[in-house]
């Protein structure tokens, strides 16, 4: 993937506002649209559906509240499955045209279980990503998948 002068620009930009409070690391955030102005703005408050693993039913569908903080194409953030805010994920990924894909791990660096990656399509107005994840699942000793769709708060 080549990166444009606005690419390198928005990744340091993200760099530095990593040092920063938040009020300038949304400052910055803001100029890095500017920057960028042709991808899609996903910096916001989702909440993210998937399944997971159970043993007895085969699977369950779960449900994560995330936040993503948007530098140009860069994105990063937190979310933490929803009535379990105690036990949180961070997650790191760019976007590449109408394609957002990254990593999820837990913030706990000895918890293995729950660290994977995704692939989301964008929709055309940004307010639904579809798509899948998949991760190390710890109750089954094994790596699992699911579909992973991300739907826009508010």
């Amino acid at each position: 993937m080549k990166f444009s002068f606005q690419d390198a620009t928005t990744y340091l930009l993200a760099l530095v506002a990593r040092v920063l409070t938040p009020s300038f690391q949304r400052q910055l955030a803001r100029l890095c649209v500017h920057l960028v102005a042709d991808v899609p703005q996903l910096g916001t408050a989702w909440v993210v559906h998937f399944a997971e693993p159970c043993l007895p039913c085969g699977s369950r569908p779960n449900a994560i509240d995330a936040t993503l903080h948007q530098f140009g194409r860069f994105l990063s953030g937190t979310g933490h499955l929803q009535g379990e805010p105690g036990d949180p994920f961070e997650y790191r990924g760019i976007i590449t045209r109408n394609v957002f894909y990254g990593t999820f791990k837990r913030t706990d660096a000895h918890v293995v279980a729950g660290t994977g990656t995704f692939v989301l399509k964008i929709s055309a107005n940004s307010h639904r990503m579809t798509g899948h994840c998949i991760w190390y699942e710890s109750l089954l000793d094994d790596v699992w998948s699911s579909e992973y769709v991300w739907s826009r708060k508010g």
